[in-house]
């Protein structure tokens, strides 16, 4: 699941988004206990959880190619595309 921090970022958008870049997960607005919990203290703050809820990796926006985070989602979804 992707979980948007950016308050401007309604459901629909984020379905749009799902569907544009087709990713195999769900979109959805975050919340302030989210924030704090994973300690987001920007909105280039990209997290990626295993099926537990540990933190797997943790960067800012730009700092991963899309292919390093795909073969990390990959992993993690069991899948290879």
């Amino acid at each position: 699941m992707g979980i948007s921090v950016d308050p401007t970022e309604l459901p629909a958008r984020l379905r749009r988004y799902r569907a544009e870049y087709k990713l195999p997960w769900d979109l959805v607005p975050g919340n302030t206990e989210i924030i704090l919990g994973y300690n987001v203290r920007s909105q280039a703050t990209l997290v990626a959880l295993d099926d537990t809820g540990v933190i797997v990796q943790r960067t800012s926006y730009g700092m991963k190619s899309s292919s390093d985070w795909q073969a990390l989602f990959d992993k993690l979804l069991g899948t290879k595309h």
